[in-house]
């Protein structure tokens, strides 16, 4: 498999609050799908520490994980993976215990781990969690300095970091951007990030699908961080 610690990448500036819950459900729905166990589950939010919305932000994703339903983590391996990640993190894990489905047997371990990682150049900072493939219900939370010109700051900022060896793999990635934000910065953001798939406003998930439909799966060329080999290249 193609391993990828899969980023999502959220602009700063004026969000609507349909924009923002828009955008909590997207990075929900990535996560908890299929228990956390794929190559495109997303496993880091990186946000900006200047944000105004960072914590309404933050606090609505939350709810929205709480509120989605928890499927089991069945992937081998994936419960060992998220107690490995939860004893590193100690304080700064915070389990989300989301809505039951009848018929379905939960544990503890199935509910998705909430990592707060700091603001990276601190520290504090602990990007353990993006230096590897979680493959189960783990999701990162990164600030970075900055966040009060949006342009500025995605390309300035997010797109460097999850392109750099701080975030495992060159799969897919996503940006959550608003309407405000100025659409040659996300365009620009777009065409530096390093990834085999980009989705705006959307799910990475689609570049997949796209393998079923004339297009290919793969990493990033510019380099061997997800491996070299594609899917759909007969």
């Amino acid at each position: 498999e193609l391993g990828c610690a899969t980023p999502r990448l959220v602009s700063p500036g004026a969000w609507s609050g349909e924009e923002l819950r828009h955008a909590a459900t997207l990075i929900a729905t990535a996560k908890k799908g299929n228990g956390g166990c794929n190559c495109l589950s997303a496993q880091v939010v990186v946000v900006a520490r200047d944000w105004p919305q960072r914590g309404e932000f933050l606090s609505l994703l939350t709810a929205t994980i709480a509120a989605q339903p928890t499927v089991p983590a069945y992937y081998p391996g994936a419960h060992k993976r998220r107690a490995a990640l939860g004893a590193l993190y100690g304080a700064r894990a915070s389990p989300v215990v989301g809505a039951s489905l009848p018929h379905t047997r939960l544990t503890a371990e199935d509910e998705v781990l909430l990592l707060d990682c700091g603001v990276a150049g601190e520290a504090s900072f602990d990007g353990a969690a993006l230096r590897t493939e979680a493959f189960c219900p783990a999701l990162a939370v990164v600030q970075l300095p900055g966040g009060a010109d949006p342009g500025e700051y995605l390309c300035g900022a997010a797109v460097p970091f999850v392109n750099s060896d701080a975030c495992l793999g060159s799969l897919s990635c996503s940006i959550l951007a608003p309407a405000s934000a100025p659409a040659q910065s996300v365009n620009a953001a777009v065409a530096a990030l390093k990834y085999g798939a980009v989705g705006v406003n959307a799910w990475s998930v689609l570049g997949y699908m796209a393998s079923c439909r004339g297009g290919t799966w793969g990493a990033h060329p510019d380099g061997p961080r997800s491996g070299l080999g594609r899917i759909g290249n007969a």
